[in-house]
């Protein structure tokens, strides 16, 4: 998988969510350089895996908002490079918060896929 980047952003495919942002964090050494095969690699994972945590990210905003519409992923923001371990950012736009919206962070662990470490705004998705 390549992926060209724009003003720290480009446009993904998930299946059974449509095209969603996928943006770099400026805060991150790659946002300047063309990606390493090893970040790009870490993306393509997390990316195959969005099943996975979109059920986990869903679950969390039902517990809020039991008898909401289905919250609509807009962008997946990558917040860490390697060594560290993947940690990113997921925003949702939700009828019931159209001004806010909703935001998670997921953190990789060795053991249990991806866990969420921040709950909250959208802007939780990107810092």
């Amino acid at each position: 998988m390549n992926y060209e980047f724009h003003d720290f952003e480009t446009l993904v495919e998930i299946p059974g969510e449509g095209q969603v942002r996928l943006i770099l964090s400026d805060d991150l050494d790659a946002a300047y350089a063309p990606l390493s095969p090893e970040m790009t690699a870490r993306i393509a994972e997390a990316l195959e895996k969005a099943p996975e945590w979109l059920a986990v990210a869903r679950q969390r905003i039902r517990e809020e908002f039991p008898d909401g519409e289905e919250p609509e992923l807009t962008s997946v923001c990558v917040l860490s490079e390697p060594p560290e371990p993947l940690r990113f950012g997921v925003s949702f736009w939700l009828a019931e918060d159209r001004d806010h919206g909703r935001g998670l962070q997921f953190a990789a662990t060795e053991t249990e896929g991806y866990t969420v470490v921040e709950y909250g705004g959208a802007e939780v998705a990107f810092y």
